[in-house]
This record gives C-alpha cells, structure tokens and sequence, in this order.
C-alpha cells in the first residue's frame, strides 16, 4: 500500500513539474493563463487565482492541460509546447545528481559505484528518456518492448524498496519517461510533441496570436 501511495505521489509530482514547466513559458512568452489542470477525470479541488487563472486538481494523478491566450503562433507556441518536457528533464537530472550527492554513486540504484555525480545524473537522464523512442521502435518493428517492459518492473521494484534513494531514483526516471512521451507527436491526445510541430508548421505559413493548450 505505501508503494502504491509513493507512486501516487511521484506522478502527481511530475505532473505538477510539467505543468509548471507550460506556465513559466507562457508567462516569459508574456501570455496569460486561464485554467491549469492536474491529472485527469473528475475535479477533486479548484481555486481561481487573484491573476484569474483557474487551478483544478483531478481525480487521477496523471496528464493534465494548461490554457492560455497571448501567447504569438509560430515559434512561440512551440516554445510553450516543449517547455514542459524541458521542465521534466531538468527535474530528472536534479533529482538523480541531488540523490548522487547525498548518498553517493555506491548508494544508488543500477550504479557500479565509479560514476561522478553529473556522469551518473547525465546518463541515467538518456538511458530512461530514449528507452520511450526505443520502445516506440521495437513496437513496430518486433510487436514488443521488452526493455521498456524491463523498466518498469525495476521502476515497481524499487518503490517496493521505499528507500530515500530509490524513491529519488523512481521520480528521476519517471520524469525523463514523462518527458519522451508527451514528444511522440500524437495528434489524437495531442500530445506536445504534436504541438511543437503545429506551431513549426503555422510559423511556416504565417499565423495570428490566440488562444491555446498544451498538456
């Protein structure tokens, strides 16, 4: 039961890091944000801002959707789009090399020991964010994605675990996986990947400023 909280816990956290990632951009972008969401499914808690921005948390601790207005189409767009997995990988990096620092290279997960703390940090960041490409591609090609498969057993592995450094670890890993999924560009979910190529896209034909949403 408390792995099953801890992981809870974890993705409401890289939801709320993602999500935050999409404010900032828009807030550099100097648009306005008019309702964040977090998670999915029906609402649990709800505030509106003194900025006017409605705050929702769902039910379900997982996705979530920012919208705002002012932000130009084009390049700026795309720049809100990818700012939320930027967010994540630059969560995952702090969180690996945060972990390194206070327990040691020899106190973490799947780690021969030897690694620096922005090596240990640096690599963990790739093998987690390409594994979701990499699944991507064994899919198609195979039917299978084993070593995704193999990731996530050794993600539930060590929430069972609970200890500080591998909760670090899951969060870590979780954010560079969150990460390389919102790129596939999917337009059904429109995913930010998809978004990133819209805007690229309207940026080639020319467009107006307007109202938007990422996730």
């Amino acid at each position: 039961m408390l792995a099953v909280m801890i992981g809870i816990l974890v993705l409401l956290g890289v939801t709320v890091v993602h999500e935050t990632g999409h404010w900032l951009a828009v807030q550099v972008k100097r648009g306005r944000v008019l309702r964040v969401q977090i998670g999915r499914g029906p609402t649990l808690w709800s505030h509106t801002t003194s900025e006017g921005t409605e705050v929702v948390v769902s039910l379900l601790p997982f996705g979530g959707m920012i919208h705002y207005d002012g932000v130009g189409s084009g390049s700026a767009q795309a720049v809100v789009a990818i700012s939320g997995a930027v967010a994540n990988l630059g969560f995952s990096l702090a969180m690996f090399a945060g972990a390194v620092w206070v327990v040691g290279a020899e106190g973490m997960p799947f780690s021969d020991g030897t690694e620096g703390v922005l090596g240990y940090a640096v690599s963990s960041v790739g093998t987690w964010f390409w594994m979701v490409p990499g699944a991507v591609r064994d899919l198609v090609t195979t039917g299978m994605a084993l070593e995704l498969n193999r990731g996530f057993r050794a993600i539930v592995g060590l929430l069972m675990e609970g200890g500080a450094a591998d909760v670090s670890y899951v969060a870590a890993a979780t954010s560079s996986v969150w990460a390389a999924l919102n790129l596939i560009p999917v337009p059904i979910v429109r995913t930010d990947g998809w978004l990133v190529g819209r805007a690229l896209w309207r940026l080639v034909r020319g467009g107006r400023n307007g109202s938007s949403g990422v996730g």
